[in-house]
């Protein structure tokens, strides 16, 4: 089975699909593992991260909603440091 880097770069590394920072003056940080770097407004960054979590994967079928929120954000943060 591909590892995520291997499914990132076969789907989204391909020219003119994502956002290239020498290309596009509002990208600081491409596509990478699961968060970008934007310009927006000027002098500031935004960082976009996103993970998916699948039941019975990265959670218990059963667990409470506070659970999957709480590791979804933690999960999401992760990728930020």
């Amino acid at each position: 089975m591909p590892g995520e880097f291997d499914i990132i770069a076969r789907h989204f590394q391909q020219a003119g699909l994502a956002a290239d920072p020498a290309r596009d003056k509002g990208v600081v940080l491409g596509i990478g593992d699961d968060c970008a770097l934007l310009t927006v407004p000027r002098g500031q960054q935004l960082a976009i991260s996103m993970d998916v979590l699948v039941e019975g994967v990265h959670f218990p079928p059963q667990a409470p909603a506070e659970g999957q929120a709480t590791r979804s954000s933690m999960s999401s943060a992760a990728s930020l440091s």
